[in-house]
């Protein structure tokens, strides 16, 4: 369990919209000058994901989505919200926050089945040129100090 803590994260090939999709994709590793401080952390982490949905396939989005509120809360999240672009409506984004980074490794453990389904079929909305994207949220205050503790 604890070598799953440290463990990088495998950054899978993005996936072109409208493909059928057998796996679901992954975000990208963690740059190797943050690891170091990844493994102490305490901040949340927020995720993100940008979608391009024809305007003939918004309603069965926005019924995935409803689903996918759900998947993200079981997994773990305090916040969840999906979001759409007022200058281009195909454009959407979702976002969601994790208690800590081990919580977000974990994400991927607490997923059914049906969940892992249900996210693979979303994910030929998903733009092939974003990856599910996740930032650490930083306490300017403190930021230079912990960064310079974990390049020690």
């Amino acid at each position: 369990m604890l070598l799953a803590r440290y463990a990088p994260i495998e950054a899978l090939t993005s996936l072109s919209p409208r493909e059928p999709v057998n796996a679901l994709p992954g975000p990208e590793a963690p740059a190797a000058e943050l690891v170091g401080l990844l493994r102490n952390v305490h901040g949340r982490v927020m995720e993100t994901v940008h979608y391009l949905v024809v305007p003939d396939q918004r309603e069965e989005f926005l019924t995935m989505m409803q689903e996918v509120r759900l998947i993200r809360g079981r997994s773990g999240a305090l916040f969840w919200q999906v979001y759409e672009d007022v200058a281009h409506p195909e454009g959407w984004l979702e976002v969601w926050s994790m208690e800590n980074w081990t919580d977000h490794l974990r994400e991927v453990t607490r997923l059914s089945e049906e969940d892992k389904q249900l996210l693979a079929r979303l994910s030929v909305f998903q733009v092939a040129t974003e990856r599910p994207q996740r930032y650490l949220a930083v306490d300017p205050h403190t930021a230079s100090t912990t960064m310079m503790r974990a390049h020690a």
